[in-house]
């Protein structure tokens, strides 16, 4: 018999009620209390060092808005979302080439999942459903496929470097790990799966380690070594944080989860420069909120509407784009950056800034 939405809705209610939250970090993890989430002067926070207008063309590259963007060696890689390709520019802006082509010949990605820099190897890596893709980073030609060990390798959603050959991975439903290690050796479960298929940016690097951040309904970051996860930074959001045992198992209960107008939900994505930590979360009635914490003095800052799509960091300034056909003039952004919107230029503007700490009197105290 099929359940009606009230009664996913009981189950739900049922379940905070007799839950509490669950702690999945190690004992030697930073942990992060945030209690304010209502942080409003992005204005005076963010410190702008670098604005520059990406310049498309109207043939081969129309610009929309990025599913992923990599800022490496002086070049972007833009992961178009409309035009599902990924464009190269250079660091003034403008378009070099587009790397690699839809389609199902082997030079071809079928449906973009997510791309690597292979710094050491100077190579564009691309995930699809038959597994990765190799574009050398100089001209963007293709130089061949990568085999996962899986046998299935469109259950990959996302990917980290970790190796000649070597991968973490996160994995769709069909495996009863959530993040594996896949080698030419074998696969390995490093983390069990506890809920739905939720995707996010869940990779990402700091310090030459690949640091992994928590599935849906946990709130915390791993870092990958020695074939072993280890968590280095935990989030406490106390009563505002979804209890440990309310994860959705299905479609029909994440959707009364997700759309609950009282918990934080998970992490999205996370950057991190010498000093500061970000992290996206995705908050009450699916609103995504901002997180800046200071790694030293435990200070943060963590609030909503910013008008920043935040894509990087490096050790000093965090790197974002600004997309003009979506702030107004209302916005903070407007007011900080120089290259004004308008109707006639509506391509994303890359801008590289840094933390104006001093500027804010209201930053928020952490005790480590």
């Amino acid at each position: 018999m099929k359940m009606s939405k009230y009664a996913y809705i009981a189950i739900f209610i049922a379940m905070v009620i007799f839950s509490c939250g669950k702690d999945t970090a190690d004992d030697n993890a930073k942990v992060f209390t945030i209690e304010d989430s209502d942080f409003k002067d992005w204005n005076s926070f963010l410190q702008i060092k670098e604005e520059v207008r990406l310049q498309g063309n109207d043939s081969s590259c129309i610009i929309t808005y990025c599913d992923k963007c990599i800022v490496d060696s002086g070049y972007m890689y833009f992961w178009d979302h409309k035009a599902k390709v990924i464009y190269r520019f250079s660091a003034d802006g403008k378009f070099v080439c587009k790397i690699g082509e839809r389609g199902r010949a082997l030079s071809e990605y079928i449906e973009i999942k997510d791309m690597q820099v292979d710094k050491q190897a100077s190579v564009l890596k691309v995930l699809d459903d038959r597994g990765i893709l190799n574009y050398r980073l100089q001209d963007g030609k293709f130089i061949g496929r990568t085999n996962f060990f899986s046998s299935i390798p469109a259950e990959y959603d996302r990917f980290a470097i970790i190796g000649k050959d070597s991968f973490l991975c996160f994995t769709d439903i069909r495996n009863k790990f959530s993040i594996v290690l896949d080698t030419p050796a074998g696969q390995e479960g490093l983390r069990e799966s506890k809920r739905f298929h939720f995707v996010t940016n869940c990779f990402y690097t700091y310090d030459g380690r690949c640091r992994v951040v928590s599935d849906y309904g946990e709130f915390y970051i791993d870092e990958y070594a020695d074939g072993k996860l280890t968590t280095l930074y935990k989030f406490d959001l106390g009563n505002k944080q979804l209890p440990g045992n309310v994860l959705p198992q299905t479609l029909e209960e994440f959707n009364v989860v997700d759309n609950d107008p009282t918990y934080f939900k998970c992490i999205t994505d996370v950057y991190e420069t010498s000093s500061w930590l970000y992290a996206l979360f995705v908050g009450p009635e699916q609103t995504y909120y901002h997180a800046f914490i200071n790694k030293n003095s435990g200070k943060y800052v963590f609030g909503k509407n910013l008008d920043v799509v935040i894509i990087g960091a490096d050790e000093t300034y965090f790197y974002a784009l600004v997309y003009p056909g979506y702030i107004s003039p209302e916005s903070d952004i407007w007011n900080i950056v120089k290259s004004k919107p308008n109707e006639d230029n509506e391509d994303p503007i890359f801008i590289r800034f840094s933390i104006n700490e001093n500027k804010i009197h209201n930053l928020q105290p952490n005790e480590l």
